[in-house]
């Protein structure tokens, strides 16, 4: 990989330690993937957040602390194990929170924006063609899908060592002859909710993997939906980028047929009906239990515009006594939230208004909580194994249903 004279200096200890170490990591990347250079960015966003996760393995950052690392380009931080002002009504105890505490202000310190969401997206504009260093398979799928910037599914280390730098190996979906789809999916059932967007993701991510699929039948434009799809797809395989017919930024204008497409066809043609629907919906739902002890939603974080539907469908209910139901945003959504008088709707009626965090990345089972009911595919499809609780994947509104009164 060609390094200019000045990346060559960094790579040999001139700019000082941190600098050394994640331009190796880059040039390590870069190297492995059959980059040609390394290219600027406008921004990283870093995993690796949460105590339940990484747990005490936070020596790296200190030293990282120490040897006066800072970061060159705008940074975000993804959900961390739980919310920072609200951490004793989960409950977790005050040692996780301390040990929580302390990986952030590690982060901070070295000019990492302690935003702890996976949708890094709704804070600031992303402008079309941007390249970008980010971890968080739903947030990668969102920003090269709906945004048309260009992200590779970095990991955490390699985010980091972005941020630290800069720069990124160019490879992957940094080039145009990578975002091309290969994989066609005529869509033949109807898609009325996020629940069914994230069903239909779970299904083309199992059989796409890495590929780049490209969806026809598809014909509501909510950007909400299509987030729930990549998020799905992300997880139940790595997607990273898919186009949608009509909607999504990079479709072309011309030659629409042909012009999407590596040697001028699909590698391989799908077809989704209703029924493949339902079995993707059955796969998810690991429980017998009528009413689970938790509702959730805001995997990925939620916009304002689910805030406000989860408020219009909690009018006249309220949560059961001895059921809970988590709404997870971020801090900038929960503002506008705020603003707009939803988070005092939602928690006059019981709804639990949560930030920092996701079920994902938190203690569940020492919360109390055996089973969830939840619209988010994603969401559904890491609980079992990385929760340890089971799990209902259903509608919103049945959701609400279930646990209100």
């Amino acid at each position: 990989m060609y390094l200019t004279k000045q990346e060559e200096r960094i790579l040999e200890g001139e700019g000082g330690f941190a600098s050394q170490v994640a331009m190796r990591i880059l040039v390590a990347l870069g190297d492995v993937f059959g980059a040609d250079r390394l290219i600027p960015i406008e921004s990283a966003h870093i995993a690796g957040v949460s105590y339940k996760t990484l747990g005490d393995a936070v020596d790296f950052l200190e030293r990282l602390l120490e040897e006066g690392a800072k970061t060159r380009v705008p940074s975000t931080l993804n959900p961390c194990g739980l919310d920072l002002e609200k951490w004793a009504e989960m409950p977790v105890s005050k040692s996780l929170y301390e040990a929580q505490l302390r990986i952030v202000n590690l982060y901070s310190g070295i000019g990492v924006d302690p935003t702890l969401t996976c949708t890094p997206y709704y804070l600031k504009s992303i402008r079309k063609g941007a390249h970008l260093a980010w971890a968080e398979s739903s947030a990668i799928s969102y920003a090269n899908s709906l945004l048309g910037a260009r992200t590779n599914r970095e990991g955490a280390p390699s985010a980091l060592a972005a941020a630290l730098t800069g720069k990124t190996p160019q490879y992957g979906l940094h080039l145009d002859a990578n975002r091309k789809g290969c994989y066609l999916v005529d869509v033949r059932a109807p898609l009325d909710c996020a629940a069914d967007y994230g069903a239909l993701g779970i299904l083309v991510g199992r059989t796409a993997k890495m590929r780049v699929p490209v969806f026809t039948g598809i014909r509501d434009r909510k950007r909400e939906w299509l987030k729930s799809l990549g998020a799905a797809m992300g997880a139940s395989g790595a997607v990273s980028l898919y186009h949608v017919k009509g909607v999504t930024p990079e479709w072309p204008l011309e030659n629409k047929a042909r012009s999407m497409w590596l040697e001028g066809r699909p590698e391989e043609v799908v077809t989704v009906d209703q029924g493949q629907l339902k079995e993707a919906y059955s796969s998810l739902t690991t429980t017998r239990i009528d009413v689970p002890d938790l509702a959730f939603v805001g995997c990925p974080h939620c916009s304002i515009s689910e805030t406000e539907q989860v408020a219009k469908l909690m009018e006249g209910r309220r949560v059961k006594r001895d059921k809970r139901f988590w709404l997870c945003t971020s801090r900038h959504v929960k503002a506008e939230a705020d603003r707009k008088g939803l988070t005092a709707r939602l928690e006059r009626a019981g709804v639990e208004v949560f930030c920092d965090t996701c079920i994902i990345v938190t203690w569940l089972r020492e919360a109390g909580i055996d089973s969830v009911a939840t619209n988010s595919a994603k969401a559904a499809n890491y609980a079992p194994e990385l929760c340890k609780v089971e799990v209902e994947f259903n509608s919103l509104a049945e959701i609400v249903k279930k646990v209100t009164r």
